[in-house]
C-alpha cells in the first residue's frame, strides 16, 4: 500500500526510518535491554507490537466496502446515509410486566430501533402478555423485534404471529427476529428438549416458514456468549460460532434447505470484551472467516455476515459499576468502528439487577452520541487502512479458522460440546487467565486497581431467574459462567 506525502511537511522534513534504526534506538533507550521486551501477548495469543509500520500490513486488504469477504463491512458507500446505521438494540427481561412495558415504552421513546425481549425470564406465554408490553408501541417502527428465551421456535413464532394478527399488523410488515440457536441453547442451559435431531427439525420448520412468508424475518441467532461466558477468548468465540454455522448448515441442509437459502436468515452473537481494538478486530474477523465458511459450502456469492455486538457481562463488575459505563462506551465504540450491523449497550448497572431508568438511558444515548455527535457512523471502516487493526483481524480470523478446524476434529461443535471437550478447553484457558487477573498482570479498574472498599453499591431488583429442572431430553454439563473479578475477589485481599 503506498503512502502519499503529508501535504503539511515535506518528505525532508520528516525522513523515513527503518526498523533497523528503531530498534538501534529503543536498544540504546533501554540500556542494551532487547526491545523484545516490548513486545507483549494478547488473550488471543497475538503478538503485540510496540510500534507498527507499513510491511506489518498483510496482503489482499486493497478491497472496496460492499464487496465479498465484505472486510470493510457489508454497505457500499453510497448505502451509509444514517449517522447511526446499526439497529440499536437494547434487551429487556423482567417478570414485572408493568415495570417491562415502561421501560420498552421508554426506550422506543428515547430512540431505540430494536427491541430484545426475553420472554422466558419474563413470563410471556401469550398474545395477552406480550400486549401487555408491547400494546403502546408501534412494531412497525422498530428495525428489529427480538423474541428470544424458550427452546421451542415454532410455538415463539406462532406467539408471535397470534399477536401481530390480533393488533392487524402483517408479518411481513415487521422485522421480526425469533434467536433459535440448538447449541447455544444447551451450551448455556445444560438442557435441549427432546433430542438434538428434534431441535434440528424445529429449526427446518421454523425456517421454512420464515422464508415462506416472513421476509424480514431472521429466525437463527447463534450466540458466543456461552463460550465467552466460560472465560474463552474472541479467538475462542469466532471458532465455536463457525464451528456451530457448519453443524447448523448441514443439519438443515439434509433438511432441504440449501445453505444458499439459509445463510442470509442467519445473524451471528459476539460479546466483546474491554479491549477496544481487539473488539473492532474481532467483527472484522468474523466477516472475513464467515464468508470463507460459506465459500467452503459452495455459495460463489455469500452474503455478508450479519453481526450482533453486544457487551460482556463476565466483564461488568458489581464493585465500582458505575466504571461499566465506561466499558460499555468502549464496546459500543468498538461494534460501531468494526461494522456490527445490531449492537446492545449494557446499562452500567447491568450486573446488580434490573437496570433503573438513568442507566438504560445512557446506555441508549452512548449509541447517538458515538454516532450523531461523534459522526463515527457515517465513516465506512474507521479502522481500515490501521497497520494494527489489519494485522490483529487477519491474525484473528486465522485463529479462528483454526479454532474451528480443531473442533470440526473433535466430530463438529455438536459432539465436541457433549463430550466435554468445550468446556474442558474453556477450562484451560480461563485458568491461564485467572492467574493474571490474580497477579495484577491484567488489571480491572475499580476492582483491582484503585478500588473503594467503602463504597456505597445501589440496590436493584433482583432479576428474573428460570427453573429448568423440570425440563426433559438432551442433558449435558451446562458451560460455566464466569466473571473476571472472581480470581481478585477469591483470593480474599
Amino acid at each position: 500500500m503506498s503512502q502519499p506525502p503529508s501535504p503539511a511537511a515535506s518528505p525532508d522534513v520528516f525522513p523515513a526510518t527503518s526498523s533497523e534504526t528503531w530498534s538501534d534506538l529503543v536498544t540504546r533507550e533501554l540500556k542494551g535491554a532487547s526491545p523484545e521486551s516490548l513486545f507483549a501477548r494478547t488473550r488471543e495469543g497475538y503478538r503485540l507490537q510496540p510500534v507498527y509500520r507499513a510491511e506489518d500490513l498483510p496482503g489482499g486488504i486493497a478491497q472496496a466496502p460492499g464487496v465479498a469477504p465484505f472486510l470493510r463491512g457489508p454497505l457500499p458507500v453510497t448505502d451509509l446515509p444514517d449517522a447511526v446505521t446499526h439497529v440499536v438494540l437494547q434487551r429487556h427481561m423482567d417478570d414485572d410486566l408493568r415495570e417491562l412495558a415502561a421501560a420498552v415504552a421508554e426506550d422506543v421513546a428515547g430512540g431505540v430501533t430494536g427491541l430484545w425481549l426475553d420472554l422466558r425470564a419474563s413470563g410471556m406465554s401469550t398474545p395477552a402478555d406480550l400486549d401487555a408490553v408491547l400494546g403502546d408501541v408501534d412494531v412497525r417502527s422498530l428495525r428489529r423485534l427480538a423474541l428470544d428465551g424458550g427452546t421451542d421456535g415454532a410455538e415463539r413464532l406462532q406467539l408471535g404471529r397470534d399477536w401481530l394478527a390480533a393488533q392487524s399488523i402483517e408479518c411481513a410488515e415487521v422485522a421480526l427476529s425469533l434467536r433459535l440457536d440448538p447449541l447455544g441453547t444447551l451450551a448455556r442451559d445444560g438442557v435441549l428438549p427432546g433430542s438434538l435431531d428434534d431441535a434440528w427439525d424445529n429449526l427446518a420448520t421454523v425456517t421454512r416458514a420464515c422464508l415462506r412468508d416472513l421476509p424480514a424475518a431472521l429466525p437463527i441467532t447463534l450466540t458466543a456468549a456461552p463460550i465467552h461466558d466460560a472465560g474463552g477468548s474472541l479467538l475462542h468465540s469466532i471458532g465455536w460460532l463457525l464451528a456451530n454455522g457448519a453443524e447448523v448448515l448441514r443439519a438443515l441442509e439434509a433438511r432441504g434447505l440449501s445453505p444458499a437459502t439459509v445463510a442470509p436468515r442467519i445473524e451471528l452473537h459476539l460479546p466483546l470484551g474491554r479491549d477496544v481494538f481487539s473488539g473492532i478486530a474481532a467483527v472484522r474477523a468474523l466477516r472475513l472467516a464467515w464468508t470463507k465458511l460459506l465459500r467452503s459450502c459452495g455459495l460463489s456469492s455469500p452474503p455478508p455476515a450479519r453481526i450482533h455486538a453486544d457487551c460482556s457481562s463476565t466483564a461488568a463488575m458489581t464493585r465500582d459499576p458505575w466504571v461499566n459505563a465506561l466499558r460499555t462506551s468502549g464496546q459500543v465504540f468498538a461494534g460501531v468502528v468494526g461494522g456490527a450491523d445490531a449492537i446492545t449497550a449494557a446499562p452500567w448497572d447491568a450486573p446488580l439487577g434490573i437496570p433503573d431508568t438513568h442507566a438504560r438511558r445512557l446506555a441508549r444515548n452512548t449509541h447517538f452520541v458515538l454516532g450523531e455527535e461523534a459522526h463515527i457512523g457515517r465513516i465506512v471502516d474507521p479502522a481500515g487502512g490501521s497497520f494494527h487493526v489489519e494485522d490483529l483481524t487477519a491474525e484473528l480470523a486465522r485463529a479462528g479458522w483454526a479454532a474451528l478446524r480443531s473442533i470440526d476434529a473433535q466430530g463438529g461443535a455438536a459432539a465436541a460440546l457433549c463430550s466435554g471437550w468445550i468446556a474442558e478447553r474453556l477450562s484451560s484457558v480461563w485458568d491461564e487467565r485467572a492467574e493474571q487477573i490474580a497477579g495484577k498482570r491484567e488489571r480491572i479498574t475499580g476492582v483491582s486497581a484503585f478500588p473503594n472498599p467503602n463504597e456505597q453499591i445501589p440496590e436493584r431488583r433482583a432479576r428474573p431467574t428460570v427453573d429448568l429442572s423440570s425440563l426433559s431430553g438432551l442433558r449435558i454439563q451446562a458451560l460455566p459462567t464466569r466473571n473476571d473479578s472472581e480470581p481478585w475477589t477469591g483470593a480474599a485481599r
